[in-house]
């Protein structure tokens, strides 16, 4: 099997399970390309992270599960956008069937274009203050699922992301979200993104609701341990967490669930990515429940 996002080979092998960036600063950032297989490429700041999830699983439950030889995440929190790449191997036409059913009617499909069997369909969803797309590319053998999340739609961060995808099919070079007219190198590697330090690095969180409640955007499956295996250990396991205005994951505090469960899902949640939680227009801490379920079969 080939490797994917090649650019990623070294990072992946020192950088296990890590999806957040470090407080923003201030200053400036630079873009990079990320590329896979000849066929696909984006920018993605410089600073974005990534690991591969665990190899061969299934996707779903029962007779409609689609099976997964290899799933790899790119991530990026950028001051108030969240950037993702995810990438799949296997049952791809599968999995994007299930990935879209997923997102049910939140999500409007804006554009769908083929390009000789390459399948790229666009879908947005907009909220208050939060306004987010997914973009699903589908050659024969791999699926690229593309995410960005950011306070509205005309946020540059977001816009320089998805105008410089760019793929490469049958040895034509298309960039689906390129405007007509507008510069296809410069869409290639965007200008610098200024960073906005956040308004407040506390990890303390605040008493009583916020404006906005943080928002998941993706949460690693936990590994079942072989010793939880031979034990037969299931059940669930609930984690009080709390979710730092600077998009890290804070204190972690285990409600319940046995012993053998807690270790597997104390590393998944501290490496899951999510947009924090806002007051007043502010990023701000908060606690968050966050459970895991085990079943044997």
């Amino acid at each position: 099997m080939r490797l994917v996002l090649q650019i990623l080979v070294l990072l992946l092998s020192v950088l296990p399970l890590l999806a957040q960036l470090p407080p923003n600063s201030g200053g400036t950032a630079k873009w990079r390309t990320f590329s896979s297989k000849n066929e696909f490429s984006i920018a993605m700041p410089d600073s974005a992270k990534g690991f591969t999830e665990e190899n061969d699983f299934s996707m779903g439950r029962g007779p409609g599960a689609t099976r997964i030889t290899k799933r790899v995440l790119v991530s990026a929190l950028v001051s108030r956008t969240a950037l993702l790449i995810e990438f799949f191997e296997g049952d791809v036409a599968g999995a994007r069937d299930q990935l879209v059913e997923r997102l049910g009617q939140a999500y409007k499909v804006v554009k769908t274009q083929d390009f000789d069997g390459t399948e790229v369909r666009l879908l947005e969803r907009r909220q208050e203050k939060l306004y987010s797309v997914q973009q699903f590319v589908l050659f024969k053998k791999s699926l690229y699922v593309i995410q960005a999340h950011a306070p509205d739609d005309n946020d540059r961060v977001l816009g320089l992301f998805l105008r410089s995808l760019t793929l490469s099919i049958d040895g034509k070079i298309l960039m689906p979200n390129l405007p007509p007219g507008d510069d296809r190198a410069r869409a290639q590697q965007p200008p610098e993104i200024v960073l906005t330090a956040p308004a407040t690095a506390d990890d303390e969180p605040i008493k009583g609701k916020p404006d906005r409640d943080a928002i998941i955007l993706y949460r690693p499956r936990p590994r079942y341990s072989p010793e939880a295996r031979m034990g037969r250990a299931a059940g669930t396991v609930v984690l009080n967490v709390v979710l730092s205005a600077t998009g890290r994951v804070g204190k972690i505090e285990v409600e319940s669930g046995e012993m053998a469960l807690r270790n597997p899902s104390i590393a998944a949640v501290e490496n899951i990515l999510f947009i924090p939680a806002e007051k007043d227009g502010k990023p701000v801490s908060v606690w968050k429940k966050i459970s895991y379920s085990f079943e044997i079969y």
